[in-house]
């Protein structure tokens, strides 16, 4: 099995990131892996001592078949430090596995993606392989190891390059029709009217619009194989959400059998989009938000027009 490179994408934050790297190199398959960490500049003069640092602990990190830090010189911003970052690693390889600073992993973490990766190599509806499984309860009877859902999640995944490379990171407009768009969480959704509207940066949200736009799936474990402890109040657009931190996961030794079947299963996909949608709680998103959805889609397209930026017919 080809095992695909490694992406840590770290700023400042030493504590999330050398429990992430200790939690990695525990992983089975990390001692044959090839580690790359991206490292930005300091955006800000009181960033940069952090940022060293981080590079200095790069130099003590063991456990990796062969260990690389992209270490950039000057603040290129999260997205383009992390577009240059897979460019020098798509030079190489075919493939890659992708995690923030921020991830705890099960043992068989690695075992899983890289299986993955390999599985649906040559699969043209496959997107990419998530690690992380939003905390919800699978259907009772569900009699698969892994599922397939339109939604992605980016708290470690892996993906082949030209995957990767086909998606627009910066859209002008949104190419979808709106029933698509409405098939995106409320969360994405608002996302990429901030992209579009004020030029954020939000990568997650842009690969999930790619799926949704070109009709493709990612593949999940049943069980969570990643413990997210960024939402903590320390990272970029993170609340402070415990849930996430708390997260049971897959801690036993196990092979995952995967399905050539792709069909969605929707109640799955909707405790997916409703896990996705984290701030809202039930009975708000029942009696409160829905009426107002109807009304902030009548607005949204009076902003679709005064902005030039239409949504495509159904």
């Amino acid at each position: 099995m080809h095992l695909a490179p490694i992406l840590i994408q770290v700023y400042t934050r030493k504590a999330h990131f050398i429990n992430c790297v200790e939690s990695l190199s525990q992983c089975n398959l990390a001692d044959k892996s090839h580690l790359f960490i991206v490292s930005d500049g300091p955006k800000i003069e009181k960033d940069r001592q952090a940022v060293e640092d981080i590079r200095k602990y790069c130099e003590t990190i063991k456990g990796f078949a062969k260990i690389e830090l992209l270490a950039w010189e000057s603040n290129m911003g999260v997205l383009k430090s992390l577009i240059q970052a897979e460019q020098r690693i798509f030079s190489e390889y075919s493939s890659m596995i992708y995690t923030g600073d921020d991830n705890i992993f099960s043992p068989n973490f690695l075992e899983f993606l890289n299986s993955g990766l390999d599985y649906y190599k040559d699969n043209p509806h496959v997107f990419s392989i998530c690690g992380h499984k939003h905390p919800f309860k699978m259907p009772n009877g569900y009699p698969h190891d892994v599922f397939s859902s339109t939604m992605m999640s980016a708290w470690g995944f892996g993906i082949w390059k030209d995957k990767y490379q086909s998606v627009d990171f910066y859209p002008k407009r949104l190419d979808v029709s709106k029933k698509q768009f409405k098939k995106m969480s409320y969360t994405w959704q608002n996302l990429m009217l901030d992209i579009i509207s004020n030029h954020k940066v939000y990568g997650d949200a842009l690969m999930e619009y790619h799926c949704v736009k070109y009709h493709m799936v990612n593949i999940f474990p049943v069980i969570s194989l990643v413990q997210n402890h960024g939402n903590d109040g320390s990272g970029m657009h993170c609340k402070v959400v415990s849930k996430y931190s708390t997260q049971e996961i897959c801690t036993e030794p196990k092979t995952f059998s995967f399905i050539n079947d792709l069909t969605i299963c929707t109640i799955v996909e909707k405790r997916v989009v409703d896990a996705i949608n984290f701030p809202f709680k039930s009975a708000l998103r029942k009696f409160y938000l829905r009426p107002l959805r109807k009304i902030k889609y009548v607005l949204l397209n009076l902003i679709y027009r005064n902005n030039r930026i239409k949504l495509a017919c159904n």
